[in-house]
């Protein structure tokens, strides 16, 4: 499922019951940083081009694989906070 906002240009959403799909976000896009945190026991892929920002977050939880996905990126700090909201 696709969740975008008012502007779907800025931001998806997916989820899917499908844990061994790696590519949900459809985010082909090579970043130069890449990194991997634990959200509340929940390991999350974080990848962006700019330290201490956020362009597309991934992770499993359960039965379900999520990304997020954002055009512009967010800090990291805020990024997680919405995270924990989502899993």
């Amino acid at each position: 499922h696709s969740f975008p906002t008012r502007r779907s240009s800025d931001l998806t959403i997916r989820k899917s019951n499908n844990i061994e799909d790696s590519m949900l976000s459809g985010d082909y896009n090579q970043y130069s940083n890449q990194k991997e945190t634990e959200i509340e026991g929940v390991k999350v892929s974080l990848k962006c081009n700019e330290e201490g920002s956020v362009s597309l977050a991934t992770w499993t939880n359960g039965n379900y694989s999520y990304s997020f996905a954002l055009n512009k990126s967010m800090p990291e700090d805020k990024l997680i906070e919405i995270v924990k909201g989502i899993k």
